[in-house]
């Protein structure tokens, strides 16, 4: 439980802002709250994480007045970056809004860091590790980002890559069995030897 800090708690700007948060948070609908909580419960706990990060990085930025949000770094503190109580309690106000929980307004200095803040929300938002098995979909859409993503592989891990995918999406239609005796002189990939596997990739990748 985070501890109460006086000083900063009973400040009479810090004292409005929280006052006015209370207020705002009371009468604001539910939809972007269960928007957000929805959107996390499709990812992995990496990805959200990396979501979470993304969000407390952006709103520290608009409090900061900062264009880059990447210029909020994930271990750098808050004080470092400039924050004072006003600006700690606003950081809590847009935060509390976006996730609906009841964050403290010390928020920020119990939590110095984005990525200390980060992992504070995500085990409060999932404090029994629910939602944190991506749906297939996410899962086929992270594997699409990743392989966008990689630099140009050779031609034999790509030939790989390919042959992996090609059977997978054979076993998810329920033709795996009847085209698989196709390849490699009817000789099914699953026992096929390493060196067999190679010379198909080679003679498929020489005709091309």
């Amino acid at each position: 439980m985070a501890r109460r800090r006086p000083l900063i708690e009973d400040l009479p700007e810090v004292r409005r802002l929280a006052a006015a948060t209370d207020t705002a948070t009371a009468d604001a609908s539910g939809d972007d709250t269960q928007s957000l909580r929805g959107r996390l419960a499709e990812l992995s706990a990496d990805d959200q994480a990396a979501e979470l990060l993304a969000i407390v990085q952006g709103e520290a930025a608009r409090v900061l007045e900062l264009r880059d949000p990447q210029a909020v770094a994930e271990q750098r503190a808050f004080r470092e970056l400039g924050f004072d109580s006003v600006m700690a309690v606003e950081m809590r106000n847009r935060l509390r809004r976006l996730s609906g929980l009841r964050l403290p307004a010390t928020l920020v200095f119990d939590h110095p860091t984005p990525g200390a803040v980060v992992a504070y929300l995500r085990g409060a938002m999932f404090p029994d590790g629910t939602g944190t098995v991506a749906s297939p979909l996410a899962q086929i859409e992270r594997l699409e980002n990743a392989l966008l993503r990689m630099r140009q592989p050779d031609s034999r891990e790509k030939a790989r890559i390919t042959l992996r995918l090609q059977s997978l999406l054979e076993t998810w239609r329920g033709e795996g069995d009847e085209q698989g005796q196709g390849d490699a002189g009817g000789q099914p990939f699953e026992s096929a030897t390493p060196d067999e596997v190679f010379d198909f990739i080679d003679k498929e990748l020489g005709q091309r």
